[in-house]
């Protein structure tokens, strides 16, 4: 009789474009093979009596099964340094500047790493472009090297926005910082501020009359927190000035020698409780006339040309107002508090309403002069020949409209807690989502509430530093916690605890947001991704899951369950090049049992192919990576940075490595601080080849008959092709296997050719005969005697049965 044969090549005209193109199933112990498996091949992980199923192999974009790709130092190098010791990459992100004036743009990796000496992580850089490329630890700017729990960050603009949190022994409530590389060194600034909280205040002495007085009296009972001035001195009550000629008292105060309706005002009677105001200005040198008021407030500018809220008027009646109430031909005077950090606050601004009220408007821009009392003169109207005179305030219709002041909560620090909590001064809540930029700006959750910054509607500073607090706040409340948040280029995703939602809108007025899904609970932050206006993101119950539009797919069921060292930290993000689409899932290494696992979702050929396709899982000691875009040629393409972290050694370092498709090369590790090569094993276990009683290779037989496993032939590629050796085991009946592999004997040139042919020059050919009877059969081909980090690609695995032949279970001919 024929002998059938079961083929899988791109060398096989009746497989034409197949290939060994093999998803990877887990299927473990429970998992029962059906007869519709039969033309269903995949690569397998553990079978219950195999040790190793397929790992560290990739299925290329020619359908061929290789060795995976190397994580090595090639690209970053090895020079000292570059090993982070003590401390664990938890986190990076890619970075990159918008164009310098010269038109230079600088990259970096940002890096949120673990000190296990502190117990904080702190935050590192490493520059992409010239001079030293090495790991650098960020100046401590608020606090940033002191966070309780791994740095979020997102990018707008050319910066990076960080947010840190900083442990309640320091006396940091913000943690907010930028980084700024755009000048090839990096620049460490606050993101967000407080704004003043004294209030403007116009300088004299204030007090409140404690009974009435008749148009002529010459005597009046004033109470104040502090002493009237020197006589003689000018007080003001509603529209009238009154001249004070002497006084007496410790509190009340008696004010006689009272001369009455001075510089030209008018004597009225006054009721008991209104204001007694003092200004303690000097004469102006025009004619000045405020019938109603001028109110002052100020607002503190930092050095990335933020500006704080605006400072709260004075509310309290026993201090000096923010308002001038009615004046004549004076030069106010107004207190104000300055800023110790003239460093991140190197201006202060003040504003002014005209006369009557309205908006604040900007009035004048000057240094900030340090911590404490400070006096503002508002003489800034330059007068005589030259304009160079300053002895009058400014006019009303000088006011700068164009430059409103921010409200008294408009541009607020990004939150740190939810009301009732208050910013700045309660310790910052660690129940927080990562950060994302979308419409221009940016979002971050904390618990179940959803914020973002300013955009169009920021009337003065920048948008991504202010945040609107208090009763004008930009927040979204949903029902369950939120994970993450994801944008594309049309929607921003929020990844619930329960929920999934998808928000759409351009601006305040038009946000809104809306559930698509009550099945997919996100497990964590790290483990969602955005890509080609998609998000990928992995479920509490560990699935992948792929949201299109506004459609939910899980897509993780042919991978089964994920061996983890810690749920919370899966890492996912999306590699791509000219040949590759992969969704890279990452469970990190962390302790010293475990070993980082990485499993590949191949989303190119399952969006070609119709089906979800993953490869065998990759092993390495890898706690987390990033995405860095290339550029020039390969423009399109990107690199995948992973930390390489030794957790086993007394020393626990960390530091980068680069995935490269190098065929014949080794991974790089740690030990000890010092960088080192470790190869490592690669299996590719290929099945279920099936030969079913009653099919076409025994259907003329009798019916005692079962055929057997006649022969395996492997075309396979290497580095060494004239040299290598290849191992292979075969498995037979993988519901009851219960004796050894047949191993067969290896073909290399010295040998005679293949049975029928000659040996190809181009790939080499192995061939076994194991002769055993089966029901069904798997093969794994493993490195077996490769030299040290030798490659490998399979070409092609052809499997053949012969219909009546080798032993039964008795061990009798067929």
């Amino acid at each position: 009789m024929a002998e059938g044969a079961r083929y899988d090549s791109t060398f096989t005209e009746s497989r034409q474009g197949q290939g060994l193109a093999l998803p990877y199933e887990s299927i473990g112990s429970g998992r029962s093979i059906t007869d519709n498996d039969d033309n269903d091949h995949r690569l397998l992980g553990v079978v219950s009596s195999v040790s190793s199923g397929s790992q560290e192999v990739y299925v290329t974009s020619g359908n061929k099964i290789a060795r995976r790709p190397v994580f090595n130092t090639n690209l970053f190098g090895e020079a000292a340094g570059t090993v982070i010791s003590g401390k664990r990459i938890d986190r990076m992100w890619f970075y990159q500047t918008l164009p310098s004036s010269a038109g230079y743009v600088y990259s970096y990796i940002l890096m949120s790493v673990y000190n296990f000496t502190t117990g904080f992580w702190e935050m590192y850089y490493r520059p992409n472009d010239g001079g030293s490329q090495i790991p650098t630890i960020f100046t401590d700017t608020r606090s940033c090297n002191s966070s309780t729990i791994p740095h979020i960050c997102t990018f707008s603009r050319g910066l990076a926005y960080i947010k840190g949190f900083p442990d309640s022994s320091t006396s940091e409530k913000l943690g907010t910082i930028i980084f700024d590389g755009s000048g090839g060194t990096p620049a460490y600034k606050w993101w967000g501020l407080l704004g003043p909280t004294v209030p403007a205040r116009i300088e004299g002495w204030v007090g409140k009359l404690d009974t009435t007085i008749s148009a002529t009296a010459t005597s009046m009972t004033v109470s104040a927190v502090s002493a009237p001035p020197a006589t003689p001195f000018t007080v003001q009550l509603e529209t009238e000035q009154i001249t004070v000629g002497a006084k007496a008292g410790a509190g009340p105060y008696t004010l006689s020698t009272l001369t009455r309706a001075a510089n030209g005002t008018t004597a009225q009677e006054h009721q008991a409780l209104v204001p007694v105001l003092h200004r303690s200005w000097a004469a102006s040198a025009h004619k000045v006339e405020v019938k109603t008021g001028w109110q002052y407030g100020y607002a503190f500018k930092t050095n990335t040309g933020h500006i704080s809220n605006r400072s709260p008027g004075e509310t309290n009646p026993d201090l000096m107002p923010s308002n001038t109430l009615p004046f004549f031909n004076q030069i106010p005077d107004v207190t104000y508090e300055g800023n110790a950090d003239t460093t991140n606050i190197p201006k202060i601004i003040f504003y002014r309403t005209a006369d009557g009220g309205g908006n604040f408007m900007e009035l004048e821009e000057f240094s900030n002069p340090g911590a404490g009392a400070q006096t503002y003169t508002d003489d800034s109207l330059g007068t005589g020949a030259s304009s160079s005179t300053f002895s009058d305030p400014l006019p009303d219709t000088s006011l700068k409209p164009a430059l409103l002041a921010p409200s008294l909560d408009s541009n607020s620090p990004p939150p740190t807690v939810n009301f009732p909590l208050v910013v700045g001064t309660d310790q910052p809540s660690t129940s927080t989502s990562n950060l994302e930029t979308w419409q221009g700006r940016i979002w971050m959750a904390i618990d179940n509430m959803l914020y973002c910054s300013n955009n169009e509607e920021t009337k003065a500073g920048i948008p991504e530093e202010a945040w609107e607090y208090g009763d004008n706040a930009t927040f979204y409340k949903f029902t369950d916690k939120i994970v993450a948040i994801k944008a594309t280029s049309h929607a921003l995703y929020v990844l619930g605890a329960s929920n999934t939602y998808i928000g759409t809108g351009t601006d305040k007025l038009s946000f809104a947001f809306n559930t698509i899904s009550t099945t997919t609970p996100a497990i964590s932050q790290d483990s969602a991704c955005a890509f080609m206006d998609r998000v990928a993101f992995v479920t509490r119950d560990l699935r992948l899951c792929i949201i299109t539009g506004e459609t939910v797919d899980t897509v993780t069921e042919p991978i089964g369950s994920i061996p983890l060292v810690d749920s919370t930290d899966i890492k996912v993000t999306f590699y791509y090049s000219a040949l590759y689409q992969w969704i890279c899932v990452l469970v990190p290494r962390r302790s010293i049992s475990a070993v980082g696992k990485m499993l590949i979702y191949d989303f190119g050929r399952s969006q070609r192919e119709g089906r979800d396709f993953w490869f065998p899982p990759w092993h390495g000691p890898w706690n987390t990576f990033c995405i860095m875009p290339l550029t020039g040629n390969v423009v399109g393409s990107s690199l995948l940075v992973v930390a390489a972290h030794d957790v086993a050694s007394v020393t626990k370092s960390s530091g980068l490595v680069t995935m490269a498709f190098d065929t014949s090369g080794a991974d790089s590790s740690l030990t000890n601080a010092a960088w080192t090569t470790s190869d490592f094993e690669f299996s590719a276990m290929i099945g279920p080849y099936k030969n079913p009683a009653g099919n076409h290779l025994n259907k003329m037989a009798v019916p005692h008959t079962t055929s057997t496993l006649s022969y395996i032939k492997v075309d396979y590629v290497t580095p060494e092709v004239a040299s290598v050796n290849i191992g292979m085991t075969v498995y037979y009946d993988m519901q009851t296997v219960a004796t050894a592999a047949s191993t067969g004997t290896s073909l290399t040139t010295q040998q005679s050719a293949p049975t029928r042919r000659a040996q190809s020059t181009g790939y080499h050919t192995k061939e076994w005969h194991p002769y055993q009877v089966v029901q069904d059969a798997c093969i794994r081909i493993h490195r077996g005697s490769f030299a040290a980090t030798s490659g490998v690609s399979i070409e092609r695995v052809v499997v053949g049965f012969l219909p009546s032949a080798g032993p039964d279970s008795a061990g009798q001919g067929g």
